[in-house]
């Protein structure tokens, strides 16, 4: 097989939780290869040095919270071993248990009987927006299930109402103090992973301003200043998503975390993006 992309390989190993083990056994290749293109891409893996006691401090003082918050207090440990950690420290349940606690098993079963449920890809802003929440502070397995947990009930609302208009029938609830939202479907989950190059499917076919709607709802915020910003701790996303924004005519640039949009291109940027949040908008 050819080497895979750094963006894929974050998300195999970030966002899916993937050892090096399972990442070869899913491409084909030994976990060494997986060791070796992430030693070149600089991704960080979760074999670190041993946690500070002021580390354990300020995990206990902010888990579960803000993933992008939670990341900069951390800059030094990845999300993947912040979450393993605060799973060692009793903060959080692992994933294998809470799946299998009886709260959700009930979930389970019904969004089993939707993944066959047609997905509506006409509505393509509403997908395009999913993908930008994905991207962001979303997710999808390979059970087919896609979902976000957050603390504002407002933008769960806005991810329930934009899954509806592609025929889903997600659920809610609370998990851990959030707004938790689930929706099944194998289909809708398989063609979020497979697409290969979405900066040219969001100009092609979908909605570009919606994708950057989602992300900015997900990790964006107002720079007091004027300026909006989007957060991100993967160098490949902060240049796709860099390169979306100027592609739209919007001028702005990567500092840091952040790509920042100039105040000059501020009331074009709120223009066209609707931040679900009163605290994010102009």
């Amino acid at each position: 097989m050819s080497k895979v992309s750094a963006e894929e390989l974050y998300r195999l190993y970030h966002d899916e939780d993937l050892s090096q083990r399972q990442i070869g056994e899913k491409l084909g290749v030994t976990q060494s290869s997986v060791s070796k293109w992430m030693s070149e891409y600089d991704i960080k893996s979760d074999i670190a040095d041993p946690w500070s006691e002021e580390e354990k401090r300020i995990l206990r003082e902010n888990y579960p919270g803000d993933k992008s918050e939670i990341s900069e207090l951390l800059p030094e440990r990845s999300w993947n071993a912040i979450k393993l950690k605060a799973m060692d420290l009793g903060l959080a349940r692992n994933q294998e248990e809470y799946r299998n606690s009886e709260e959700v098993a009930e979930k389970c079963r019904k969004l089993a009987e939707e993944n066959e449920i047609d997905v509506k890809f006409g509505q393509t802003e509403s997908l395009s927006y999913i993908l930008g929440v994905i991207d962001g502070d979303g997710f999808h397995d390979n059970n087919g299930t896609i979902g976000l947990e957050v603390k504002d009930s407002e933008f769960a609302e806005k991810f329930v109402e934009n899954l509806k208009a592609l025929g889903l029938n997600p659920n809610t609830g609370q998990k851990e103090g959030k707004d938790a939202v689930w929706a099944s479907s194998q289909v809708l989950a398989e063609w979020l992973q497979n697409l290969e190059n979405k900066v040219d499917w969001l100009f092609e076919e979908g909605k570009a301003w919606k994708y950057i709607e989602g992300q900015y709802d997900s990790d964006g915020n107002l720079h007091p200043c004027g300026s909006p910003r989007i957060c991100s701790y993967d160098e490949q996303e902060k240049k796709m998503v860099q390169q979306i924004l100027q592609n739209l005519n919007v001028e702005c640039n990567i500092q840091q975390n952040n790509v920042w949009v100039a105040k000059s291109s501020s009331n074009r940027f709120f223009d066209n993006v609707n931040p679900v949040l009163d605290r994010r908008k102009q």
